[in-house]
């Protein structure tokens, strides 16, 4: 094998090391971004209400979530509950927390 004068390894076989680092490191950056993370915080986290006579979506969204906006929050809490834009009182909503 050949060494330099002082005992260091050949250029080459360093440079082989370098370039096997980088392609490691390229591979676990494009895996990483490909596959979709799956975590405990992606939980959607639910307040039930019971409608009440004369309630609106409109007016339950707002009761909740004033922050955000009554139109996305009535969409949220439709497709959560499985129901329509008509609700009667006595029904159970689920209603999305952020």
């Amino acid at each position: 094998m050949l060494k330099w004068h002082d005992g260091r390894e050949p250029y080459k076989k360093t440079c082989r090391w370098i370039m096997a680092i980088l392609v490691l490191v390229l591979a676990y950056t494009i895996l990483n971004s490909i596959i979709p993370r799956v975590s405990a915080n992606n939980e959607q986290a639910y307040i039930e209400h019971t409608v009440e006579s004369g309630q609106t979506l409109w007016d339950i969204a707002v009761m909740y979530r004033s922050d955000a906006d009554p139109r996305q929050v009535i969409y949220e809490i439709k497709k959560a509950s499985g129901c329509s834009a008509l609700i009667r009182p006595g029904q159970v909503l689920l209603v999305p927390v952020k």
